[in-house]
């Protein structure tokens, strides 16, 4: 199962990312990133290792998504009507979710963290772990909402699946 009820059973940032959301790719870069720099790094260096293989992966979905064919370009060498995107936004964001993944690691276990683990009910801890990233959510979305990638979504769904 690749997606587990992600959005609304995630009790915690690293349950989302590492049990709920894309297991398939998870167990990818476990086993190719994170293990491997666990024999090198300790375990926040490792799993920021991980978030960083991942955007850098997002990023290279962009530009085989993006790609601009020869036959689109005109006689200048131009297609003024593709899009182009601006690399970076999806290591960005990824980047930012190994901090927040570091900071539960190392506040998780404060009290008020307990206290909404105990007596908040699991969909509303999952709202609140959602909006953990949620401010930083344009920087994934950025480029498939500004080429209207979305729009054209007869087009583009099946390049997602």
């Amino acid at each position: 199962q690749v997606m587990s009820d992600a959005l609304f059973g995630s009790t915690s940032p690293s349950q989302f990312w590492g049990q709920k959301w894309n297991t398939l790719i998870h167990g990818v870069l476990k086993r190719a990133v994170y293990k491997p720099a666990l024999r090198y790094l300790p375990k926040a260096f490792a799993a920021t290792a991980a978030f960083l293989s991942s955007g850098l992966f997002h990023e290279y979905i962009l530009s085989a998504v993006f790609y601009v064919h020869n036959y689109e370009l005109d006689v200048n060498g131009e297609c003024r009507w593709c899009y182009v995107p601006s690399y970076g936004r999806n290591l960005v964001f990824f980047l930012i979710n190994a901090i927040i993944i570091a900071a539960e690691h190392k506040v998780g276990g404060a009290s008020i963290f307990t206290w909404i683990q105990t007596n908040l009910p699991i969909p509303l801890i999952s709202l609140l772990v959602v909006s953990t990233a949620l401010p930083f959510a344009h920087l994934f979305t950025a480029d498939y909402i500004l080429s209207d990638y979305f729009v054209h979504g007869r087009i583009g769904f099946p390049l997602i699946v």
